[in-house]
């Protein structure tokens, strides 16, 4: 059950640029921020639609309620590289830490860290991703935040 409630926490993590962006109106920081969170779950639902032919792309038998709200049922083989929710965990606290100067404390980044870490192990606990999916997905959210930041550099926003 700990492990739902883990998993349903990645749509904070959504909802939250889209916040701020209200609240602040900072649109440089936040449409950036907005567009990379959609980004990366566009590039995890393309890689999971073309490219599920080889087992350790599939999900694992017996995944189950694997969807951002833990209730679509029966995923067993279906397409489960990368892991959307590893995805865009790491996205969030990874841009975070390049758009934020105070995010480059110890405490944050250990925060950040123990939770990309708990999020990984709902998905595995949940028996939704294998270990390979879960490290994937959380390569794709990383690497895609730095190139969001590099925008924002080029862009001369930051």
């Amino acid at each position: 059950m700990i492990w739902d409630y883990i998993s349903i926490s990645v749509v904070g993590l959504i909802l939250y640029p889209l916040l701020m962006l209200i609240i602040s109106r900072n649109y440089l920081t936040y449409v950036p921020f907005l567009l990379g969170i959609i980004i990366t779950d566009l590039y995890t639902k393309i890689i999971k639609r073309n490219f599920n032919s080889h087992k350790i792309l599939q999900r694992p038998d017996d995944a189950f309620n694997s969807d951002i709200f833990c209730r679509n049922g029966d995923q067993s083989g279906k397409p489960g590289m990368p892991s959307g929710h590893m995805a865009m965990t790491a996205f969030f606290f990874t841009f975070i830490y390049f758009i934020n100067k105070n995010a480059r404390h110890d405490l944050y980044i250990g925060f950040s860290i123990s939770y990309i870490l708990l999020m990984g192990a709902a998905r595995y606990k949940k028996n939704c991703h294998n270990i390979s999916q879960i490290t994937i997905g959380a390569f794709i959210g990383m690497i895609n935040a730095f190139l969001m930041y590099k925008l924002l550099l080029i862009l001369g926003h930051h």
